[in-house]
């Protein structure tokens, strides 16, 4: 039966099956900046002003979002998730969009999640 999905770490992600691992610093430490979007008769509200300002919360806590995705790449996979999700919602029903971003994956910890212990 398909779902609802998320656009995580490049793929399509059914909403059961997204997550992120205990190792990435937004669950370890809570580091992380969100936007939370919303639609009006489905056009994203405000689109330009929430990408500025979830570029600038990832700069002022050292995110380094700027260096992975351009403004124009994150419009892109949020008009493209209301896109791909559009069949689960009434017509007259408005949409909901959570962007977070984090640093992402320590590297000191790469191999935890494996089994392997890492080497300090």
């Amino acid at each position: 039966m398909k779902e609802i999905e998320t656009w995580q770490n490049n793929n399509w992600v059914p909403n059961s099956q997204a997550g992120i691992s205990l190792w990435d610093a937004h669950s370890f430490f809570g580091w992380a900046v969100f936007e939370a979007l919303r639609t009006y008769r489905h056009k994203i509200f405000l689109l330009d002003e929430h990408i500025a300002r979830l570029f600038k919360s990832a700069e002022l806590a050292e995110i380094p979002l700027a260096d992975k995705y351009t403004k124009e790449e994150i419009e892109h996979y949020i008009i493209e998730t209301v896109h791909h999700n559009r069949e689960f919602f009434p017509s007259d029903e408005e949409y909901r969009i959570m962007v977070f971003a984090s640093p992402g994956y320590f590297r000191i910890y790469q191999d935890v999640d494996r089994g392997v212990e890492a080497n300090c």
